[in-house]
């Protein structure tokens, strides 16, 4: 009775506070608000004014509540490069009960490079907070202002209004234009469309939320970019440095990125002569093109700078040619170049490289894209132009299934990347094992991998020495502590497939109780995972990546021992998501194991969910299955 008593006072006299003073008491959010949260945005100010069609004004202010320790909401970034400014950064730390902690010294905001391991030289950096207190809940108020050119302009500033495990009592984003520049915009998973206020040589649009409830990931949910709200925005017209682009179409998009690259695709005589004498005997188009790529992988080497309009516009081809070097779009831009050489015609490819936080749309233009490969339409095939060792005509699995834009004569075009069927992704094993009686092993293990699956094993290759690769194999193995004996790794030159090879020592694989062997079958390529029990399920299950296991286990059984039992010999597990396969059975003194597992990837009803797990609980327990061995009487 007293607690609710005080909690009442306490309340009724946060009542009285001016509303904008009650955001720093945590005892002031709403419950419902912190259902699920991790923290909570009490109020939001962002202020976009652009001043014209090369820059703008950024403005930053919010007051954020972290309800616990799970919470990363504590840290803040912000990013700038050499065109974009930042001004100076304000934040305050307040306690459970509101009160003014301390303001935060100018030292405690580190300046960091952006500058990745694979680039000589950047102008990107960032500034860094973390502001901590010792108890929780505590609320922090941050703001700031930056100067916008460039790409942080070209690119606008979007508006994230939430993130996973975080709710948000109200927040507003204001763009300011002059009446003669257009923009476009696109929200997604909020509602209410902008007010809009006409003022003397100017339009503001306002948008606001209140009370959006904490949201949070769940297994095989959907993207992102369908989940959390977003404002999306754009520019209709812009300047890059003496760059003039419009975002209006994504044809008019493209037409700017050709301003970037035209004149920068030449070759030197004597190269071209070289090119066409390299392909002179190839009786394929197809050939022709491959072992341009193979050039281009024996002779460049992948390496960044990123400074200024650089970050969009490639290197001159004949610059490649030169230092033997460049980025992502000089590679492109000199892979076009040489194809070009031959009489092969090749687009350009904006592409977002990695997980996808956005996916490009037909109807909408903004520049989301972070990579750069190539097409070659007569034989629809592309070519990753940064790697050095993957075959042609395969993009590898961060680049597969998503939306683009080919870089053509007549502009931009929006087209999707191959996707990788299950009969692209494989990885099928045949495992011997000798087993003796205390229990150790020796396996023999021979692996066949294709397409996603593939990739480990030739990034192994390629890149680790032998002493490497042995500690890589021991840390990606669920086995017992083992001794590997040999190792190799042999990665197709032409396909995206590797056949891999390794023998090892596994000390105590089986279990020895008394005159019994508790044996696992499939410890080389079992199924773990079983997503966790959702009571409701509202969203779709999206399953990402299709493969194909196929696995032959056989075991030895020592002399002397016999197979007592065997959980199960025989059973079909058939699901719309997939199937999964496995038979035990007996050949003279050999245990044999025939597995096989498919999934296919696709979206599914949220009432499938239950079914997902069940699948996955079911393949758990046969992958985990223990043969009995017992040591016959003499």
């Amino acid at each position: 009775m007293k607690k609710s008593i005080f909690v009442f006072l306490l309340l009724t006299t946060f009542s009285f506070l001016p509303l904008y003073a009650q955001l720093y008491y945590p005892a002031t959010i709403d419950e419902a608000l912190k259902e699920g949260a991790h923290s909570v945005i009490r109020h939001e100010e962002v202020f976009f004014k652009v001043k014209s069609i090369s820059e703008g004004t950024y403005h930053f202010k919010q007051v954020i509540t972290i309800l616990n320790e799970k919470s990363s909401d504590h840290i803040f970034r912000i990013d700038y490069d050499g065109d974009s400014k930042v001004g100076k950064i304000e934040a305050t730390l307040y306690d459970a009960f509101g009160q003014k902690v301390r303001k935060i010294k100018s030292n405690e905001i580190r300046d960091y490079s952006s500058v990745s391991s694979f680039s000589i030289y950047e102008d990107s950096r960032y500034k860094r907070l973390e502001v901590k207190h010792n108890s929780y809940p505590y609320t922090i108020e941050l703001e700031y202002e930056m100067q916008v050119k460039g790409i942080h302009f070209v690119t606008f500033n979007s508006w994230v209004i939430q993130g996973f495990l975080q709710s948000v009592e109200h927040a507003t984003y204001q763009l300011e234009i002059p009446s003669d520049q257009g923009f476009q915009y696109r929200q997604s998973n909020f509602d209410g469309e902008p007010s809009i206020k006409e003022e003397k040589g100017k339009k503001i649009y306002r948008w606001e939320v209140k009370n959006l409830l904490a949201k949070k990931r769940v297994p095989y949910g959907p993207k992102v970019f369908d989940i959390l709200p977003v404002l999306w925005l754009s520019p209709e017209e812009f300047k890059y440095d003496q760059y003039k682009g419009s975002m209006k179409t994504w044809a008019d998009y493209g037409q700017f990125m050709n301003q970037l690259i035209e004149g920068r695709t030449e070759l030197p005589d004597a190269f071209v002569s070289e090119l066409k004498g390299l392909v002179a005997d190839a009786d394929t188009r197809k050939e022709k093109i491959d072992r341009l790529y193979r050039y281009l992988q024996t002779n460049m080497r992948y390496v960044s700078v990123q400074l200024g309009i650089g970050g969009w516009q490639p290197f001159e081809a004949s610059f490649v040619s030169d230092k033997k070097y460049g980025d992502c779009k000089a590679l492109s831009n000199f892979m076009y170049a040489m194809l070009k050489a031959v009489d092969i015609e090749s687009y350009q490819v904006l592409i977002t490289r990695g997980t996808l936080n956005y996916e490009v749309r037909q109807d909408f233009t903004n520049t989301v894209f972070n990579h750069m490969v190539l097409h070659v339409p007569a034989e629809d095939y592309w070519l990753e132009c940064t790697s050095s060792d993957l075959p042609p005509n395969y993009l590898g699995s961060d680049n597969i299934n998503r939306n683009v834009l080919l870089i053509t004569p007549e502009g931009g075009k929006v087209v999707k990347t191959p996707n990788l069927t299950a009969e692209d992704n494989q990885e099928n094993h045949k495992v011997v094992m000798l087993l003796k009686p205390d229990g150790s092993v020796e396996a023999s293990v021979k692996v066949f991998a294709s397409g996603a699956s593939h990739e480990g094993y030739r990034r192994a290759e390629r890149r680790l020495s032998q002493e490497e690769k042995n500690k890589w194999l021991t840390r990606i193995s669920d086995l017992p502590s083992f001794t590997i004996q040999d190792f190799t790794i042999e990665a197709s030159k032409t396909k995206p497939e590797a056949e891999v090879s390794y023998t090892l020592q596994i000390p105590r694989y089986a279990a020895r109780a008394g005159k019994r062997l508790f044996v696992p079958l499939n410890a080389f390529n079992k199924w773990e995972y079983v997503p966790r029990v959702m009571k409701t399920r509202t969203q779709n299950v999206f399953i990402e990546t299709s493969y194909w296991d196929r696995d032959e286990i056989i075991l030895d059984i020592p002399e002397g021992f016999q197979l007592e039992s065997v959980p199960v010999e025989e059973k079909r597990i058939e699901s719309s998501m997939g199937h999964y396969d496995v038979k035990v059975f007996q050949r003279g003194k050999q245990l044999i194991m025939n597995r096989d597992f498919k999934l296919e990837a696709g979206e599914y009803p949220a009432s499938e969910y239950h079914n997902l797990r069940q699948f996955f609980k079911e393949i758990s327990k046969l992958d985990a299955m223990k043969v009995v061995l017992v040591e016959k009487k003499t």
